[in-house]
């Protein structure tokens, strides 16, 4: 109570967020008597307890994700102590992440920088006057900033997060997942969709990039999942795009060179995939060329498939 007076806006913001948490769960909120937050305790990040008997686990994840089951573990060890008859797991994540599918299975919801940055602009955080409050929006902001700025900056200040912005951006159209990957050419941003299952492969579009040059590269990829020698099934497919290796503006080239990995490039757009107005891109455009690549692979699989059945 005695912060419900203090400061009446910061309580307001505060008890929404709790009401987020109820929500996400789809728990009533209760009458709150009794609150007490402890850090660290079994490694958690943050342990709140709401009169004696609601514990929520928040794991605060800026820029890294989950690993060795240590979300599953966090709610084990709460549930074994007995004390709280409902536990509430949540994932709050202010950088961006390409897939929570692993965390909504270990049970926890997820509250993202989003809906942190909506919930203190609907109550106008400045008039908290709590200086510790609204430089953490401040901060928000400037994450929120560092994955947006693709639409702003020439392609060629392209940052990892600008890459990872874009390429969240593009999950709202297209689906699929991006991940950060090393190979021999070093470390860098893709981002994977339109995956064709096959009996003896997986074809799909993957966005590459090289942070060095800024080279952008459209790749057709093929994981070989059958007993068929790998180098020959790759090499089939590559034979084929280059009989339709044009599909409307779009050419289709040979990569540079051939890998002989798990997921190998079969072929390659020709030019960037990304289209630009004095080095800004133009995202809608930018959506269309892909969706063109989407439409070229999709065919040829109909048009491999169809062989078969005929042969």
């Amino acid at each position: 109570m005695h912060h419900k007076t203090s400061n009446p806006l910061l309580h307001k913001i505060s008890t929404r967020f709790l009401h987020i948490i109820f929500n996400k769960h789809q728990i009533q909120f209760p009458s709150i008597d009794q609150i007490t937050i402890q850090r660290q305790v079994e490694n958690i990040d943050i342990l709140v307890v709401i009169n004696d008997k609601y514990a929520i686990i928040i794991e605060d994840k800026t820029f890294s994700s989950q690993h060795s089951d240590q979300l599953a573990k966090y709610f084990k060890k709460i549930n074994q102590k007995g004390s709280y008859q409902v536990i509430f797991p949540i994932y709050y994540k202010t950088g961006n992440q390409s897939n929570f599918d692993p965390i909504y299975k270990d049970g926890y919801q997820v509250i993202k920088r989003e809906e942190m940055i909506e919930l203190f602009e609907e109550y106008n955080i400045q008039k908290t006057n709590n200086d510790i409050v609204i430089d953490y929006y401040d901060h928000l902001l400037k994450i929120d900033e560092t994955y947006n700025n693709y639409l702003r900056l020439p392609i060629q200040m392209w940052s990892r997060r600008s890459w990872q912005g874009f390429y969240t951006r593009l999950q709202l159209d297209l689906g699929g997942h991006w991940a950060n990957v090393s190979n021999q050419r070093g470390r860098f941003v893709c981002f994977s969709w339109n995956v064709h299952t096959l009996n003896n492969c997986l074809l799909y579009i993957q966005l590459e990039v090289d942070h060095k040059s800024q080279e952008a590269t459209l790749c057709l990829k093929i994981k070989v999942t059958g007993d068929e020698n790998k180098s020959r099934l790759r090499n089939k497919w590559y034979k084929k795009v280059m009989e339709n290796k044009k599909s409307g503006d779009l050419v289709f080239k040979k990569p540079d060179t051939f890998g002989h990995g798990i997921h190998m490039t079969f072929a390659e757009l020709d030019s960037d995939y990304r289209v630009c107005e004095n080095s800004i891109i133009n995202l809608q455009e930018t959506i269309s060329v892909i969706k063109q690549a989407e439409i070229f692979l999709d065919q040829l699989v109909v048009e491999v498939n169809m062989m078969n059945k005929g042969s």
